[in-house]
């Protein structure tokens, strides 16, 4: 358990400084209504630990989700090809905060394609707060930070799904060895597949996605130039708050290794 010791410290410290930083906040009404207790201060130090909550349902949700997954992929890109299976040696070390990067990428440009959308807003936030001095400068921005709550589980549950994969060492032939094609064969992973999918999508739809936002974002006039550009850290601040749900995916590890075996063995022929 002592490789575990650096995430969950972290994260505890980085919620400590949100919590020291947000009780300064004056007393004021709180500016969605999704969260019952009417304080500002209090509603943000509740997102943030919400967005752990997330992660850890996200990673459950995942392991439901690997098997539809990997028989979605039998169906579309490995119909007529041979899954065999390549074994995989089991890495010690904790590898959280490498694995959590991509998962943040994809939440941040789901949160960004709907944060700018009237019908969310009014959804999520406080009609008394968003037509406020203060709501009018950073709705767009509030409101993409209360979407990463339910858009980090599912980021999450995709990618932990994929690890659940990747796990199962299922690789797939490009072609028959008798093809008379004069392409080379390639052996590829059937997570490999998955994985380049997602990452290529987090990573292009993140940077479009900035851009989108950060337009719709000014082109409401009453919004402050400074604020898009408080999206920068925010894939490095949501890696950290996620680090609880990917320290229960390595914790449950051994516990998933039969069922995964024989989620396996089901497609090798």
């Amino acid at each position: 358990m002592r490789k575990y010791a650096i995430p969950v410290i972290t994260t505890i410290t980085l919620l400590t400084i949100i919590i020291v930083m947000f009780s300064q906040i004056p007393n004021e009404p709180g500016f969605t209504t999704l969260i019952p207790i009417d304080s500002m201060s209090i509603q943000a130090i509740s997102i943030f630990v919400l967005l752990s909550i997330a992660s850890i349902i996200g990673v459950l949700l995942g392991l439901f989700l690997g098997p539809f997954l990997l028989l979605l992929h039998s169906k579309i890109v490995g119909t007529k090809k041979t899954y065999t299976i390549q074994e995989r040696p089991h890495l010690s070390g904790f590898r959280g905060y490498k694995r959590a990067f991509f998962p943040a990428l994809m939440a941040i440009d789901f949160s960004m394609h709907f944060a700018g959308l009237t019908f969310i807003r009014d959804l999520l936030l406080d009609p008394t707060w968003f037509l406020s001095e203060s709501g009018s400068a950073s709705w767009p921005f509030v409101t993409l930070i209360l979407l990463l709550i339910p858009c980090i589980a599912i980021s999450m549950a995709l990618f932990s799904a994929v690890w659940v994969i990747l796990e199962t060492g299922l690789v797939y032939k490009t072609k028959d060895e008798n093809s008379e094609s004069s392409e080379p064969i390639e052996t590829r992973s059937a997570g490999g597949w998955y994985m380049s999918v997602f990452r290529g999508y987090a990573g292009f739809g993140a940077i479009f996605g900035f851009y989108t936002f950060a337009m719709a974002s000014l082109s409401l006039g009453s919004v402050h130039w400074s604020v898009p550009l408080i999206l920068i850290p925010m894939p490095f601040i949501l890696m950290i708050m996620a680090a609880p749900g990917l320290v229960i995916f390595d914790i449950i590890q051994q516990r998933r290794l039969e069922s995964t075996q024989r989620l396996a063995q089901k497609y090798v022929k």
